[in-house]
Formats: C-alpha cells, sequence, structure tokens
C-alpha cells in the first residue's frame, strides 16, 4: 500500500466518528452541525421561560391577574410537556424522529412568533388570557421532545468514551 493510499484511508477513517444504530455512518461536519442546531433548539426552547420572570408585574397588569393566576401562567407549560411526552415516547420508538424534531421546531417558532401579534390584537382579558395560557400549553408540548429525545441522541451518537 502507498503512502497516500494510506494516507487515505486514515483521512476517511478520521472523517467519521462513529456509526448510528442502524450502522450508518454520521461524517464530523454534519454531526457537528446536528449539534449545534439541537443545542439552539435546546436554548430557544427556554426562550420563553426566562422572558416570564424578568416581567411579572408586566404582565400581571396587562392581564389583571393575581398571583394564582400569574403562577398557572408561569406552569402550565409543564402540563403541555407532560402531555406531549407520553405521546412522543410513542412515536419515538416507532422511529418518526426526524418529523417529530421538525414539528416541535415548527410548532415552537410558530408560537413564539405569532403570539405576540395575537396579544397586541386581543381586547378582551378573557380572551387575551386564554391566548396566554393556550401559548404556553403549545410551548411546552413543543419543548417535550427537545427535553426528552437530545439526552438520548447525545448518548446514542456521542463518542463511546462520552457515553453513559
Amino acid at each position: 500500500m502507498s503512502e497516500e493510499e494510506e494516507f487515505l484511508k486514515y483521512k476517511e477513517r478520521k472523517s467519521y466518528i462513529s456509526a448510528t444504530p442502524t450502522g450508518k455512518r454520521i461524517n464530523n461536519p454534519l454531526r457537528i452541525s446536528l449539534y449545534i442546531f439541537l443545542a439552539c433548539a435546546f436554548i430557544s426552547s427556554y426562550f420563553d421561560a426566562g422572558i416570564i420572570p424578568g416581567a411579572v408585574d408586566e404582565i400581571k397588569k396587562d392581564l389583571e391577574t393575581d398571583d394564582v393566576g400569574f403562577g398557572l401562567i408561569g406552569s402550565i407549560d409543564y402540563l403541555g410537556r407532560i402531555l406531549a411526552s407520553m405521546v412522543y415516547l410513542i412515536l419515538i420508538h416507532e422511529n418518526h424522529r426526524k418529523f417529530l424534531m421538525v414539528f416541535a421546531c415548527l410548532l415552537q417558532g410558530i408560537v413564539l412568533i405569532f403570539t405576540p401579534f395575537l396579544v397586541y390584537l386581543i381586547e378582551n382579558k378573557t380572551a387575551l388570557y386564554f391566548t396566554v395560557f393556550t401559548q404556553r400549553i403549545l410551548c411546552g408540548i413543543s419543548q417535550a421532545y427537545f427535553c426528552i429525545y437530545i439526552p438520548v441522541w447525545i448518548d446514542q451518537f456521542g463518542r463511546p468514551n462520552k457515553r453513559i
């Protein structure tokens, strides 16, 4: 074997970190881009949770609610996560992972982009409260996938010495 062939073989071996459970190999650029995408999705899934504590007084004033109503708004996304987790776990085992990832990203994007416009247009306080309530549940549904699947994905496709 010539030196050039050895180098090409070495380069090919180094361009793949490990095989997936199905035996397909994922190259480094794809793996890195998937890690970056999932990290950004995971971080953005908590973006709305960080805004709510910072805007307590304004939310209470706009919705004319007390501490109990505000606590409900702040925690109702966990109901969405719990309900969606049950469905996501079944669908993940049926190998609908890519569809679920796209669905969760699109749902989260749509909810986070269009809710401010709806809130701005709504005059009725009851409808406004219902809109915010629904938005929080839908955010929980979209975040459930990332809470479940990202740790599993990292453990499945990570380097063998970095797995749990």
